[in-house]
């Protein structure tokens, strides 16, 4: 009567013990998988908790460039008048090159046109209509319609000039400074949504936003209320520009100076039509 009961208790320990181990196995094993999905877990939360980051501050920066008067005036790529239409007539708020001023182009193409029209001698025929028409033609092409980017650029940063002097010809107040920085700002923005792949555009980028930040931190030391009243006319927050760590000046002589990175190697693979046995 013992032994049957030896023999039960003994494949009984044995049976625990082979499911023991396999549970042990598979805890083992579920434990790393366990781990790997909670690790894919927190990096795709970190990944949407970062996006939802970047889009409440891109609206944040759109909602305070719209409510900007001074970004508004801005221009942007130029839009070309169609060359079909020779006597096309320019609107009276157009703007020129070269710094030339609506009173001066309305003197330039208008009432000097008139006075020669006027006062052309018989022996000297004049066809008035041709002579407005050439006028035409030098309008458009000192129009700011159809200058290049550089042209633009000029313009805005005169525009700047205009906005955020204290006093005629003021260039170096914090306010012009930041005013002008933040023109050439937006324009490698734009420059950059099309070409990612500039990197050294992109470094003058990064290298541009810590020199505006520093400059109205430095406004901020100088007069708070001048400092805010700057922000609001750029359509800047204050976590745009205090977010930005500032830089040591031997910090940005390396950023400037660094090599670009290299790109990625592109592998060649040559194939053979010989096969050698």
């Amino acid at each position: 009567m013992f032994q049957p009961s030896r023999i039960v208790t003994t494949r009984g320990i044995q049976a625990a013990v082979r499911v023991t181990s396999i549970q042990g196995a598979r805890s083992i094993h579920c434990t790393s998988s366990v781990f790997s999905k909670k690790s894919k877990k927190a990096k795709l939360l970190a990944e949407r908790e970062a996006e939802r980051q970047e889009a409440e501050f891109q609206g944040a920066k759109q909602k305070a460039e719209q409510n900007s008067e001074f970004l508004q005036q801005l221009l942007s790529s130029p839009n070309l008048i169609p060359k079909k239409d020779a006597l096309w007539k320019a609107p009276t708020d157009t703007q020129y090159q070269h710094f030339l001023s609506n009173d001066e182009a309305k003197f330039l193409f208008e009432t000097t046109t008139e006075a020669v029209t006027a006062t052309s001698s018989n022996s000297f025929q004049t066809d008035a209509e041709k002579i407005k028409e050439q006028a035409e033609m030098l309008r458009r092409l000192v129009s700011l319609e159809n200058s290049n980017q550089k042209g633009i650029m000029l313009y805005n940063i005169r525009k700047a000039m205009e906005t955020f002097g204290r006093c005629e010809g003021d260039t170096g107040s914090p306010e012009v400074q930041a005013a002008i920085w933040t023109v050439r700002i937006r324009n490698l923005e734009r420059h950059m949504v099309d070409h990612h792949k500039d990197v050294h555009n992109r470094r003058s980028l990064v290298h541009l936003l810590h020199k505006r930040a520093k400059m109205l931190r430095y406004l901020k030391g100088q007069s708070l209320e001048r400092y805010y009243v700057c922000l609001k006319q750029l359509g800047l927050t204050k976590d745009m520009v205090e977010g930005e760590i500032p830089l040591t000046l031997q910090e940005e002589e390396q950023e400037l100076t660094a090599p670009p990175l290299p790109s990625t190697p592109t592998l060649h693979i040559f194939y053979s039509t010989s096969h050698e046995m």
